[in-house]
C-alpha cells in the first residue's frame, strides 16, 4: 500500500514540486487506450472490453488523474493524446452500445459526464399573435376595451 509523508515547510521545494512528466507518456497514454472495444469469449460470444479511464492511465503510471490534466494544459503534445484518449472512449461507447454489449444506462450516463454529450431539446416557440398587430389593429381594439369599459 502506497504511503504518504507530508513535508514541513522547511523541507518542500521553494520552487514547487518538478513535474514527474515524460514525453513518452503521450505514446504510453494512447496505447493504454487503443484497444479493441469488443472482444470474443471463450464460448465465442462477442463481449465488451474493458472500459479504459484516465484514472486507470493514472494510477498504472503512478500518479492522480488531476496530474494529467495539469499536464494536457502544459504540454500541448499531452493535451492532443489526452484528446485522442477521449476519441478512443467515445469509440468504445458507441461500436459497444450500438452492438448491445453494454449496459445502456451506463452508455448513456459516461457519455453525458465524460465525453458531454447532451440531449437533444427541441423547443418549439408558438408566434406572439400580436408581434404582427399593426398600429391601425391596436387602435381599433382600444376604442372596442373603451367602449366596452365606457371610458
Amino acid at each position: 500500500m502506497a504511503t504518504y509523508k507530508s513535508k514541513t515547510k522547511k523541507e518542500r521545494n521553494p520552487e514547487g514540486r518538478p513535474t514527474d512528466y515524460n514525453p513518452k507518456y503521450c505514446q504510453m497514454l494512447l496505447d493504454y487506450f487503443n484497444v479493441k472495444p469488443y472482444k470474443e469469449n471463450h464460448l465465442g460470444k462477442l463481449e465488451a472490453s474493458d472500459f479504459k479511464s484516465p484514472a486507470g492511465f493514472a494510477i498504472s503510471i503512478g500518479v492522480h488523474r488531476e496530474t494529467l490534466l495539469n499536464w494536457s494544459k502544459q504540454y500541448p503534445e499531452f493535451f492532443d493524446a489526452y484528446k485522442r484518449a477521449k476519441d478512443y472512449q467515445e469509440n468504445f461507447l458507441v461500436v459497444n452500445g450500438m452492438r448491445g454489449l453494454i449496459n445502456p444506462a451506463f452508455s448513456i450516463f459516461t457519455a453525458k459526464n465524460v465525453l458531454n454529450w447532451r440531449d437533444k431539446k427541441d423547443i418549439e416557440v408558438a408566434e406572439n399573435p400580436l408581434a404582427k398587430v399593426s398600429d391601425f389593429d391596436l387602435d381599433e381594439r382600444i376604442a372596442m376595451l373603451k367602449e366596452k369599459n365606457k371610458v
